[in-house]
């Protein structure tokens, strides 16, 4: 699933993105990049933990897809859906800059907590109201569960 050649380019990216922290003007931006990074090739080899007509999707989200999966990303958006970073970047970011140096390491974290999700826009409310919107629950760590934001929200995948 992930190559080689990806690991060493989120390596350098998180490398350069520590070092430039200061003059970087916003966390969002970083999180974008790695976004990328970690996307485009997973989306082009059709990877069901992100492809928007192959990720899970809420019991909600579901009902009001009554049994179709569009394949496109507007489809979603336009029937009120909202997709999602089971584990937001930020947070994964920071996991990843721990362990930078072992690619071993990076590959198991993208392999086991990088998936997306879609959700209602009031589940997405329901996320923002338990403080979740960008972090996740307290006491969680790399080793839980990727579902923990849904669990502690009340939202049924």
């Amino acid at each position: 699933m992930i190559t080689a050649t990806q690991i060493k380019a989120i390596q350098a990216f998180v490398r350069l993105t520590v070092e430039l922290q200061e003059t970087t003007s916003s966390r969002s931006r970083q999180t974008g990049i790695l976004r990328r990074l970690l996307e485009d090739p997973l989306v082009a080899r059709r990877h069901s933990n992100i492809c928007v007509d192959l990720c899970p999707i809420s019991r909600a989200a579901a009902l009001v897809l009554d049994g179709a999966r569009p394949s496109r990303f507007g489809e979603y958006t336009n029937l009120g859906l909202h997709y999602e970073h089971a584990v937001p970047l930020a947070v994964l970011f920071d996991l990843i800059r721990q362990v930078v140096t072992d690619g071993d390491a990076i590959k198991e974290l993208i392999e086991s907590q990088y998936h997306t999700v879609w959700v209602t826009k009031a589940e997405n409310e329901a996320i923002k109201f338990a403080g979740l919107i960008s972090r996740m629950p307290d006491g969680w760590t790399s080793s839980d569960s990727w579902l923990a934001r849904y669990e502690a929200a009340g939202i049924e995948l």
